[in-house]
């Protein structure tokens, strides 16, 4: 009998989706990931396909990630705080999105993804009260890098502090 070959070996495929505002024809292509998707990311299957959602209460699209200046982080905050002060959700980086529905993959633009991921958290640790800890999921999407933060909802309400 042969085993399943360990999680980080296995490839998975994502559908990788872009639209033009108004079309309602979509152009899939596929692309391997490295590592398949976690059971708490299960809500992106192709059936339910975060590329054919129209932002909502709980999804949002963002083309670039959040900047260093003051604006910037506190927009990041209040974003991440109004989810986990309602039903959570997700914020998903590289994608930009015409009236609440994605068009394009651009991907994320940064020399060190690992070092924006660590600013990220730290906005997250220092910025907000009662603490929120949330998950961080990089999406190949061809030579594209998408980022989901999942937001789940936490007893709150959360404010944005300094």
């Amino acid at each position: 009998m042969r085993s399943a070959p360990p999680q980080d070996k296995q490839k998975s495929t994502r559908s990788c989706v872009t639209r033009t505002p108004g079309s309602p024809q979509e152009h899939p292509k596929k692309e391997a990931s490295r590592t398949p998707p976690s059971p708490s990311y299960d809500s992106y299957s192709p059936q339910t396909s975060w590329e054919s959602s129209r932002q909502s209460t709980s999804l949002e699209y963002k083309r670039d990630l959040p900047g260093t200046a003051d604006a910037d982080k506190r927009e990041f905050l209040a974003d991440v705080s109004a989810f986990a002060n309602t039903q959570g959700g997700d914020l998903l980086y590289g994608i930009d999105e015409a009236a609440g529905i994605p068009t394009t993959i651009t991907g994320i633009v940064s020399p060190d993804l690992d070092v924006e991921l660590l600013r990220l958290e730290s906005l997250l640790r220092d910025g907000l009260e009662p603490r929120i800890t949330c998950q961080f999921r990089r999406i190949t999407c061809g030579t594209s890098i998408v980022l989901l933060v999942r937001i789940e909802r936490v007893r709150g309400p959360h404010i944005c502090g300094g």
